[in-house]
């Protein structure tokens, strides 16, 4: 759920089909984490204020269209009758959106793998990403999500190198104070 006035996001717990109804259910590793941020929620990243308050714009755009079939659920992503969306037709636009793009094909899912190793790559703490993906344990994380990246084990190399060569320089230093 979207807080429009603090710019939070609420995550809730996934939506699925059971005999043409939505069903909420738990994730596969739900332990509660994902319903309870407490007092300090995941903020939407400064600067997409824009993009946040254009998405609402379009929502509102869209619930007036959906007249009296519109369905209040407060999802931040609703059909045109403010019902969850259809996962085959999201993979559908997805894999639409690749073709136009002429991007390579993968999976509405992988989005979630590249985000994880990019955040890392980035610097950013574990246990953060770990957070914003709604993981329960870290071992998820950095086990299934984060891959290494060439770039990843060379800066590890060279910090390895620095530590050395740095440790090489003192040891000079003090030989030849001495």
């Amino acid at each position: 759920m979207m807080d429009h006035i603090t710019a939070s996001l609420t995550l809730a717990p996934a939506v699925g089909m059971h005999q043409e109804r939505d069903v909420l259910k738990r994730p596969r590793y739900w332990d509660g984490f994902l319903l309870d941020f407490g007092a300090d929620p995941p903020l939407v990243e400064q600067g997409n204020e824009l993009l946040v308050k254009q998405h609402r714009l379009y929502q509102l755009e869209t619930r007036l269209k959906g007249g009296s079939i519109w369905q209040d659920k407060g999802l931040v992503f609703a059909n045109n009758s403010g019902n969850y969306i259809d996962p085959m037709m999201l993979h559908r636009d997805f894999d639409k959106l690749l073709r136009d793009a002429r991007l390579p094909d993968i999976r509405f899912h992988d989005l979630r793998h590249s985000a994880a190793t990019m955040l890392l790559a980035m610097g950013i703490n574990p246990k953060v990403v770990q957070e914003r993906l709604g993981h329960s344990h870290i071992s998820i994380t950095l086990g299934i999500y984060a891959h290494v990246l060439p770039s990843m084990q060379r800066e590890a190399a060279e910090k390895i190198h620095d530590l050395f060569r740095k440790s090489d320089q003192e040891d000079d230093h003090e030989q030849t104070m001495s």
